[in-house]
């Protein structure tokens, strides 16, 4: 949500009157064929790992109604929508929102199974394939969350990225599965959130009691990782710290944990000593708001661990190489962070994207 917002600001900053396409992919995405699910439940290793995930879902789901964090109330107080809301593609295509040009976001919004047969229309959702004849077509900054996709998924993509008057992705790696679908000219750009200027965030900040003792903060999403509390706590007690643990998108655990709305966890970041977080956003944010911070890798699966490449591209872009580590988070934190010099590459990599100026050009139309 914090990304979409990011965008949404950075297009109104450019001159744009934004929208979000009110689109629910689920009935798009279909299950399974028996023959498969069949054949899947004689894996005991797959079993298991399906009746795990659907535990993970029903703890994640209570977790919910006992403690709210105002996802809704964000959406409706923060983003513009559509009129209309699309149930399946078919909708979209017959009858598209109107603008002069239309943009898929950030994010991991092209990260599908290699087999696409049970989400096809999905896909074709997500790569803009109900825009009109002649609209614009952009990615901002959208991601494939991963390094390697399958060669029927590259060819089922190739005439949908050919519509593109341009495409920017999150990862290095984007730019090479777009040239092997036939798009030799997409650009590596920034997540959104760092393409806004940071006192844009203030307006978020506005209403939140940011009254709180000295902090580091551990905010870890589901993906699997190593994370010995025992060092946390050790951390937290030698820097003089309490300890505020936030836990997202299925981080299910014994240890007690807080449950911030979303301008609370910003909020939470901007004020910590430190932050350790396995989480790429968790990330950005401590760069936003120069907090010492430390990434732990994904681990536990090739499919985990390929998302790692997003963390350390934008790393070693902005000379933050040392700041991420499965252990040895003391050793970390006390390293050097050159906020003026980080920042400063930040601006040089916004500065020399091609996709400001290319939505530049579209600053004179009306919607966006």
């Amino acid at each position: 949500l914090l990304h979409a917002w990011a965008l949404q600001e950075y297009l109104k900053s450019l001159g744009h009157r934004p929208f979000f396409v009110r689109y629910k992919s689920i009935l798009d995405i279909h299950a399974p064929h028996l023959l498969s699910r069949l054949r899947a439940l004689l894996d005991v290793g797959k079993t298991a790992s399906y009746l795990l995930g659907r535990l993970k879902v029903c703890l994640t789901s209570l977790d919910k109604k006992i403690h709210p964090r105002g996802f809704n109330e964000f959406r409706k107080n923060w983003l513009v929508f559509s009129d209309t809301e699309y149930k399946i593609f078919q909708q979209l295509a017959l009858k598209p929102p109107l603008a002069d040009a239309y943009i898929c976001g950030s994010d991991q919004i092209w990260n599908f199974p290699d087999d696409i047969s049970n989400c096809s229309d999905a896909v074709r959702a997500y790569f803009l394939d109900f825009v009109p004849e002649g609209k614009g077509r952009f990615a901002c900054s959208a991601s494939f969350g991963r390094d390697i996709v399958s060669k029927d998924f590259v060819e089922f993509i190739r005439p949908l990225l050919a519509k593109f008057k341009f495409v920017s992705v999150r990862e290095p790696i984007g730019t090479e599965i777009c040239k092997n679908a036939g798009y030799k000219g997409a650009e590596w750009s920034l997540d959104p959130t760092l393409l806004l200027d940071p006192n844009r965030y203030e307006s978020l900040l506005a209403n939140v009691d940011n009254s709180s003792g000295k902090y580091g903060l551990l905010y870890l999403v589901g993906n699997e990782c190593k994370v010995d509390m025992r060092e946390i706590r050790k951390l937290a007690k030698d820097s003089g710290c309490e300890l505020k643990y936030v836990a997202s998108q299925m981080k299910v655990d014994v240890y007690k944990k807080i449950h911030p709305t979303i301008e609370s966890w910003l909020s939470l970041i901007r004020s910590a000593e430190w932050i350790v977080t396995n989480s790429y956003h968790g990330m950005i944010f401590s760069i936003i708001f120069r907090k010492r911070f430390v990434v732990v890798p994904l681990r536990g699966s090739a499919v985990y661990e390929r998302m790692n490449g997003r963390v350390y591209s934008l790393l070693e872009r902005l000379g933050l190489d040392d700041k991420h580590g499965l252990n040895g988070f003391a050793q970390i934190l006390e390293q050097s962070y050159d906020w003026e010099k980080i920042h400063m590459r930040l601006k040089e990599i916004k500065d020399t994207s091609r996709i400001q100026e290319i939505l530049c050009e579209y600053s004179r139309r009306e919607t966006l």
